[in-house]
């Protein structure tokens, strides 16, 4: 990164946040290792290749998706970096773990492995809002703000929300210090989920738990001649019983025990009242944040007119959308009036935009596929039931309630798009396959098929490698940025920003930035070439179409501008400043 040669500003760090940025690089890294791990050893003979039936073909489907809907992706660079980190590298991922036999010890002690994890962010939230000082952690501990730990900690519930079932998994199934451990890390992830009022989080949970607990027993029912049902019953209801009285009371009883200097957080959330939390949980079911009910109205539209049978491309619906703004017109207005544009960016429901990105092809792959994996853990589920093994038995209802309360959460956010849950769900998908009884002739990769696993592997290194490294340099230097443009250090930040650019050119806040810079400076000529340099990878992102038409005005250059204002108000048909604009370049309603 040559911060050796001036490029390092006094008192930074490299990273001021733990964005999502830096937890892609990490999953790009972590999460092709064991991808190139397997290859390499199928192409050894050191693993025989063992996927249950049904698994190759939807896997193959959505990777087709992928590929065939690059074709229509406004930017392509967005398309295959959002294809390879969100689908191609998971469902990898996905296969390399379900291709291998699991028993029960070896997927405890994976699932183990993911819980430290969760009790450190469950642990830092909750100082976080107690703000524990009497630990003396001062600046190396950063609370609420930019330099937190979380950059949004409704966010972090949301994967620590699908660590939970995984504790109890540890709790019931394992044996000393795993019971400790699940005891210990669910509890902490449980205070933690509650305390950030994460409503997508709550009801994934709930609601994953509720539909694991109905597949089950319609499952029971229709085997129930041929299995012990009543034992089984008992205990399922006694656990679930437990932890869902356990999160009741905690929740009921919020007023009393959730009273930190944390509670106020930054943004709309109003403080501690008596049935906040109650409100909270209620008001998911009508839309009531972030005018989800409105952006899912026009996320439909644009799924109606533009999905297709390969949708518009990975990561281009934040692209697109803008055309297709109809009933969340007031949002739009707002943002305009507001000190900050905010753009819709995601559909807040995975399923939309997946049909939106990779059309009826991709959504039908994926639905295909997740629930070809439900049906595996229930099969496997009704083979323990039969054998006796109630350890295993609550691993794979555990697995089952990960999977779902995803699934489920997918409909009110966007897990499938942050890396923590990729991670935990992915794996947690592959570990329920691993678990199924096969029926079919295991087999080796022979002779021929040998070097196209091995060009797998190194295309899997370089392509995370690459996208990871870019990743990595391209925060490093836009945190360079803002820290050089805060201490009035105008050069250099621009400087930082345009290597940023270079490595992230997909980052729509990088050309904001550079624009503004150089806007400060009057230096039109470069701050309209930033404009129309985003406008060429995103041609209806309103900043950057504003930012041109300001440029031309600045530059007297009138035709231009006209036709730029044409343009804003041909993708905007309903902008509430139509009027001030149109005469603001000479342009007059002829009423």
């Amino acid at each position: 990164m040559e911060i050796a040669n001036g490029q390092w500003v006094a008192g930074a760090r490299g990273a001021v946040v733990v964005d999502e940025h830096i937890k892609f690089s990490v999953f790009l890294i972590l999460g092709s290792l064991p991808v190139i791990w397997i290859c390499l050893a199928l192409a050894q003979g050191r693993l025989a290749f063992q996927l249950p039936r049904g698994y190759l073909f939807p896997a193959g489907l959505l990777l087709l998706a992928c590929l065939i809907s690059s074709v229509n992706a406004v930017d392509p660079g967005r398309h295959w970096m959002t294809a390879w980190q969100v689908f191609i590298l998971p469902l990898l991922l996905f296969l390399v773990i379900a291709l291998q036999k699991w028993d029960r010890q070896e997927s405890l002690s994976l699932l183990m492995a993911m819980l430290p994890v969760g009790v450190l962010a469950a642990f830092t939230g909750l100082d976080q809002f107690f703000e524990w000082d009497q630990l003396g952690w001062g600046e190396k501990f950063p609370r609420y703000g930019l330099g937190s730990f979380f950059f949004s900690p409704n966010l972090a519930a949301e994967y620590l929300a699908l660590l939970l079932p995984l504790s109890v998994a540890c709790l019931v199934a394992g044996h000393r210090y795993r019971k400790v451990l699940g005891l210990f890390a669910g509890f902490l992830m449980l205070v933690f989920v509650i305390l950030t009022k994460a409503r997508a989080a709550w009801v994934g949970l709930l609601g994953g738990v509720f539909l694991t607990l109905l597949l089950l027993l319609v499952a029971v029912w229709f085997y129930r001649d041929s299995l012990n049902v009543r034992p089984f019953l008992r205990k399922v209801f006694i656990v679930l019983g437990g932890l869902g009285g356990g999160f009741l009371v905690l929740l009921v009883l919020t007023p009393y025990w959730a009273i930190g200097k944390g509670d106020d957080l930054p943004g709309p959330t109003p403080p501690l009242r008596e049935n906040r939390f109650i409100e909270e949980f209620q008001s998911i079911f009508h839309g009531q944040s972030n005018a989800r009910l409105e952006i899912w109205s026009d996320s439909w539209r644009m799924c109606r007119k533009k999905a297709g049978a390969f949708g518009v491309g990975a990561g281009q619906f934040r692209i697109c959308f803008p055309k297709f703004i109809n009933s969340s017109q007031a949002m739009f207005n707002d943002s305009i009036e507001g000190h900050k544009f905010k753009q819709t960016r995601r559909a807040h429901n995975d399923y939309l935009q997946l049909l939106a990105e990779l059309g009826w092809v991709g959504l039908l792959a994926w639905l295909w596929l997740w629930g070809r994996v439900v049906k595996g853990g229930l099969r496997s589920v009704l083979c323990t039931l039969r054998a006796g093994d109630w350890a295993s038995l609550f691993v794979l209802i555990c697995l089952l309630a990960t999977v779902l309360s995803l699934a489920v959460s997918m409909f009110f956010d966007f897990p499938s798009r942050m890396p923590s849950t990729i991670t935990i769900g992915w794996v947690c998908l592959g570990l329920l396959a691993g678990m199924e009884i096969r029926d079919r002739v295991n087999f080796e990769i022979k002779g021929d098929g040998k070097p196209l696993v091995v060009l797998v592997s190194i295309l899997v290194l370089f392509f995370s490698s690459l996208l990871s490294w870019h990743t990595i340099k391209g925060d490093f230097f836009r945190v360079q940025g803002l820290l050089a443009n805060q201490q009035g250090d105008r050069e250099n930040s621009i400087r930082f920003y345009e290597i940023a650019l270079e490595n992230m050119p997909w980052d729509e806040t990088l050309w904001f930035h550079l624009y503004r810079l150089h806007r400060q400076e009057f230096k039109m000529e470069k701050a309209l070439a930033i404009a129309q340099g985003h406008l060429r990878r995103n041609p209806w992102y309103y900043p950057s179409m504003k930012n041109e038409l300001d440029c031309l005005m600045q530059m007297g250059r009138w035709n231009e501008a006209r036709a730029s204002l044409g343009q804003i108000l041909k993708v905007f048909p309903n902008h509430p400043n139509a009027t001030r604009l149109k005469a603001s370049v000479g342009v007059w309603d002829e009423d």
